[in-house]
């Protein structure tokens, strides 16, 4: 079944980058620029991924997009144009399937 376009929201994909000596390597930092997809994100909250993921999954999202070959593990996902910053990490190799693609984020504090 085809992701449903009114569920499709834009979002930005920007690369890790090496964080900066001196400051708090613990704060991931993400290129300013990043590559536009459209997908869809939805939260972890059902009693399977709980299990998985325990209380970490309140703070954690499903991106599916049909564009998918541009997601890597450790991308900052923003969404919008990604000029407020990203606000999720992919925590996860991307899985791609036939039709699309799953990610595991990760809310950014």
């Amino acid at each position: 079944m085809p992701l449903q376009k009114k569920r499709l929201q834009a979002l930005s994909a920007h690369r890790a980058m090496m964080p900066a000596i001196g400051e708090n390597d613990r704060l991931p930092r993400f290129e300013a620029e990043g590559m536009a997809f459209s997908g869809t994100l939805q939260p972890m909250d059902s009693p399977a991924d709980r299990q998985v993921y325990g209380e970490q999954a309140v703070r954690m999202m499903r991106l599916i997009t049909t564009e998918g070959a541009i997601l890597e593990k450790g991308m900052g996902i923003g969404i919008g144009d990604g000029q407020t910053g990203c606000r999720y990490r992919i925590t996860q190799p991307v899985v791609h399937w036939l039709g699309h693609s799953v990610a595991i984020l990760e809310q950014l504090n």
